[in-house]
């Protein structure tokens, strides 16, 4: 439902966090110490987790598994900030917040599915080799 009229959710997403770019502003105007746990951040914490997961599923339907993992840990990580806002647990969004995060649990699993465990495995490999040596090695299969 955050999705913009363009149907662009790259840019959906680029434009809530300049919306908590200006929200942090607007706290050192204010002379109060912004709160990256404040009531405040709720919604938009939570409009941000849904634009990442329509553009995870979007990339899934693109045949991009990969991005779609990276997305879908981005938007992990805005759940478990809006989850740790400091609103009531009768707030009526935190239905909303637990449709959300079963909603990207879904989602890991169809992407889990996508990718088989050998390329998850090689590619881990071919990073690690990459960091103990210091240079990334493209293609080498292990």
């Amino acid at each position: 439902f955050a999705e913009r009229e363009d149907g662009d959710l790259r840019r959906a997403r680029e434009d809530l966090d300049r919306v908590v770019e200006l929200q942090r502003e607007i706290a050192g105007l204010r002379k109060r110490p912004y709160q990256e746990s404040h009531p405040d951040m709720f919604w938009p914490l939570l409009l941000m987790a849904d634009i990442e997961l329509a553009e995870s599923r979007q990339l899934l339907a693109e045949g991009e598994a990969a991005k779609a993992r990276e997305i879908d840990t981005a938007a992990s990580k805005t759940l478990a900030r809006a989850a740790a806002v400091s609103v009531p647990e009768s707030h009526p969004l935190r239905g909303f917040l637990a449709k959300l995060t079963a909603r990207l649990e879904g989602q890991r699993a169809s992407v889990d599915e996508t990718i088989p465990r050998s390329d998850q495995a090689d590619k881990a490999a071919r990073r690690l080799r990459g960091a103990l040596d210091g240079t990334a090695l493209p293609g080498l299969a292990f």
